[in-house]
């Protein structure tokens, strides 16, 4: 049983150790559990994955009247969902459940507590989530990134020859390391030569980075003389309409920039970021691991709004290691990214070495430590 989302950075763990674990087992069953109408639905679609929705949602850090009634019907729909989730687990037979964050993972990981089996979480951060921190002493193994997390956590007990804490990294799925630049652009039918931008906030967006891009947009001729450029933005599923809006309200020609192209969500991620020059994204965990084993050159706008402002110290360790390029969201001064994109396309032994670094900070190997791990666990319940 797979269970994890909210963000497309909670479901490729997911999907990279499904990949991995296929190659060893093929009769594996497999069971995605998340939320109605949302972003691992839509990726076990894609990927075909058997799917099962629960209705979850979220706490509120507010605590207003709205707030408040969020937080209760969050709490009603908790319980409820442990209930439904015991009955799914009951009914498919799970050996092991993997989950990868997000709150769609506590009624799922409380009812395998429940029912005894067998359960692995991992933590794509250096500074553990919310249902990480909730839930780290209910699950037999929990996997972390790096050795900086492990302050985060005691030790504990563990499951014998697998252990309770291990250092994996982050899992990414096979074809981030698969696609050559060449054969990446060709697959989008672009000029093999020329430099491709590809920029993102996330699956579900980013107001601020969207508005930075719009402004790039917007002073397009102040890149005409670095060569052939092309550019792919996804605006995430919530900001499509408000970004096209803003474009038609400073009178963009969207005809006469053919080579911008704009999208509401990537679907192809391995294959853009394979084709691209130079990233610009978020500093979510998951795309940095993607952008490392595809060792490619990023500017990286951390979120502000999000939990212990991991973000931030996702993108400062990359920058501080002149891996990546950082800029905060309160540095996005008019034409401040322009000039940015700018200097790196001109300085191709930049972007080289800042690609280069990202390389080496991958791990390759993350899928496999995990199916070990999960391997031995089944193992060792088999011989309970």
């Amino acid at each position: 049983m797979l269970t994890g989302g909210g963000t497309a950075g909670h479901v490729g763990p997911l999907i990279a150790v499904l990949q991995e674990l296929k190659k060893k087992h093929r009769d594996l069953e497999v069971l995605l559990i998340g939320k109605n109408e949302s972003v691992e639905e839509r990726m076990a679609n894609e990927e075909g994955i058997s799917f099962e929705g629960l209705n979850v949602s979220g706490f509120s850090r507010t605590f207003d009247l709205n707030g408040i009634r969020r937080n209760l019907g969050a709490v009603l729909n908790y319980f409820r969902s442990v209930k439904v989730a015991k009955r799914l687990l009951q009914k498919f037979g799970a050996d092991l459940v993997f989950a990868t964050g997000g709150y769609v993972c506590a009624p799922v990981l409380r009812a395998a507590y429940r029912l005894k089996i067998k359960t692995v979480m991992h933590e794509q951060n250096n500074s553990p989530g919310l249902t990480t921190r909730l839930l780290k002493n209910k699950v037999d193994v929990l996997l972390l990134v790096a050795e900086d997390s492990k302050k985060h956590f005691k030790k504990g007990k563990g499951v014998k020859g697998v252990g309770k804490i291990a250092v994996v990294g982050n899992p990414v799925r096979s074809e981030f390391s698969e696609w050559k630049p060449k054969d990446a652009k060709r697959a989008l039918n672009l000029f093999e030569t020329g430099f491709l931008v590809v920029s993102f906030g996330g699956s579900l967006g980013a107001k601020r980075l969207n508005e930075a891009v719009a402004d790039v947009f917007l002073n397009f001729e102040d890149l005409k003389d670095v060569g052939e450029l092309n550019w792919i933005h996804a605006t995430g599923e919530a900001g499509y309409d408000e970004f096209i809006s803003l474009l038609k309200s400073k009178n963009f020609d969207f005809k006469l920039h053919k080579n911008i192209e704009i999208r509401r969500y990537i679907s192809d991620m391995a294959l853009l970021i394979g084709a691209a020059d130079l990233v610009v994204a978020r500093a979510g965990a998951m795309t940095i691991s993607e952008l490392q084993v595809a060792g490619k050159a990023c500017i990286l706008i951390p979120s502000p709004n999000v939990t212990n402002n991991h973000q931030f110290f996702n993108a400062d360790v990359l920058f501080k290691r002149g891996a990546a390029v950082m800029l905060e969201e309160r540095d996005l001064v008019q034409g401040r990214l322009v000039r940015e994109i700018k200097a790196l396309i001109l300085d191709k032994d930049r972007l080289k070495d800042l690609g280069g670094k990202m390389a080496k900070l991958a791990i390759l190997d993350s899928a496999d430590r995990i199916c070990e791990i999960i391997e031995g666990l089944v193992e060792s319940k088999s011989c309970d």
